[in-house]
């Protein structure tokens, strides 16, 4: 633990609903921080579970609740933005847990450089195995795979609770995109949050060290490889390429790799569909006007099917869902 003079106050935003079960390793990893400027505020989603119970339990370490309808996990965080005051802001997901003294390393860097907009910390995605052990399942803390990078952001580890934001910018760009209707995302707007982030051109700094847990298990959002879930990623990330490139089409560099990423996206979605047997998505008239979003889509879209197609018929396409 180090000795900082008037730390900085750091903002912990913790969105939940019915997260009664795993809720406390989050609190508890807050707790012996012994940080002594925070600032916790949890959004509960009007919890059926004992959640609030939960909630009502750490009041010692928490700042402010809130209990409100909310239409998804980035709304509830939106509805928190008017509540934060700290100097630092970032996100605890109610299933996961800061690791030792990472508050302290991130007060530390903050204070050395008050000029950085963005400090980022290394994480794992860990599953808990039949004898109650954690296994990495990814372990991330390199700054190459860390940086504000369009390739990180958009395919690599987005990795938003390892983020800390510093309010003159987060004031700015700290919300989370809303997008209604049949294009409506739900599971990805952490990555529409970096790109404009990225697109910022922020200062930032990666402390190389592991200061987040991401736990998985079987109701987890992203991580619990569930069929349902997964077709729905590859068309959210669909959605933000195409909107990005239209937005940046006389922006040579963020256009051609917007482009690039959501002619990827679709062979992900079509290689998925096949090994799922869903023969009717790789034809669909939706899958047609993806595949005509671009000039020249098309081709390049055959071109990698061909070559991609082999391998995940024989399942060794291994990172496909990564």
């Amino acid at each position: 633990m180090q000795a900082l003079t008037n730390p900085p106050r750091i903002s912990i935003i913790i969105a939940v609903k019915n997260g009664a079960k795993h809720l406390q390793y989050a609190f508890d990893s807050i707790r012996n921080q012994q940080y002594p400027n925070l600032e916790i505020i949890v959004m509960d989603g009007l919890s059926t579970d004992n959640t609030l119970d939960i909630i009502n339990a750490n009041q010692d370490i928490i700042t402010i609740t809130k209990s409100q309808q909310d239409q998804s996990h980035g709304d509830a965080c939106n509805q928190a933005r008017e509540l934060v005051t700290g100097d630092m802001v970032t996100y605890c997901n109610a299933d996961d847990w800061y690791e030792n003294n990472i508050l302290w390393d991130i007060a530390s860097a903050y204070q050395q450089d008050p000029s950085l907009d963005v400090i980022t910390c290394g994480g794992r995605i860990a599953r808990e195995n039949a004898a109650g052990q954690l296994d990495d399942i990814l372990v991330f803390k390199k700054p190459e795979t860390l940086a504000l990078t369009l390739s990180n952001i958009c395919e690599g580890v987005s990795a938003i609770c390892c983020r800390f934001f510093t309010r003159r910018l987060w004031d700015k760009l700290g919300y989370y995109e809303k997008v209604t209707g049949k294009d409506k995302c739900h599971y990805t707007t952490d990555k529409e949050l970096l790109i404009r982030y990225y697109l910022a051109n922020p200062k930032a700094l990666v402390i190389s060290k592991i200061g987040y847990t991401y736990l998985s298990h079987a109701g987890s959002t992203t991580f619990a490889a569930d069929k349902n879930a997964t077709p729905r990623i590859y068309q959210e990330h669909l959605y933000w390429a195409k909107h990005y490139a239209e937005q940046y089409r006389d922006n040579g560099e963020i256009y051609r790799y917007m482009r690039a990423w959501y002619l990827k996206m679709l062979v992900k979605q079509v290689i998925y569909s096949i090994k799922n047997k869903n023969f009717g998505k790789v034809f669909s008239k939706d899958m047609l006007q993806q595949i005509k979003a671009f000039p020249f889509g098309f081709m390049q879209y055959l071109l990698t099917v061909w070559y991609w197609l082999p391998m995940s018929m024989y399942g060794n396409h291994k990172n496909i869902n990564r």
